[in-house]
């Protein structure tokens, strides 16, 4: 996980750096967003998996796709649930929680075989990945 860090914190310090003030207010904000996404992603992930196994129209490879989305997006929000607290205190395991998080967020499309859904994950990925190692050093 470390080498993978490393490599990625090489690869973003290309990238423009944001200015002092809007990486404050990242870190700010970061924790308030992380709550209310693992809420929401915690709530949606029961749904479905309460919901998905009664769905007597879909085939098994879709039913199993379907599960294994939900359970990832519940590991997703509880991670990110847990991230809160460590977030609001600067410290550096909220920020790892963010970043597999992200690790996971990549992981759902690519599942899915869907060219469409990984390329969009992908960039979006990019650009959380971008914010995290912006904002990187605030956390100890």
């Amino acid at each position: 996980m470390n080498s993978l860090i490393s490599y990625l914190s090489d690869f973003y310090s290309k990238f423009p750096k944001l200015s002092s003030s809007v990486r404050g207010m990242v870190v700010d904000v970061m924790p308030w967003v992380a709550l209310i996404a693992g809420f929401l992603l915690v709530i949606m992930a029961a749904i479905d998996l309460t919901s998905s196994p009664f769905v007597s129209i879909l085939a098994g490879p879709v039913l199993a796709y379907l599960m294994l989305s939900a359970v990832l997006s519940l590991i997703s929000g509880v991670l990110l649930l847990s991230s809160f607290l460590p977030l609001r205190k600067k410290q550096k395991k909220g920020w790892m929680l963010l970043f597999l998080v992200e690790l996971l967020f990549i992981l759902s499309p690519v599942l899915s075989f869907n060219l469409g859904n990984i390329i969009l994950n992908l960039i979006l990925a990019g650009v959380g990945f971008y914010l995290l190692f912006q904002v990187r050093h605030a956390y100890k």
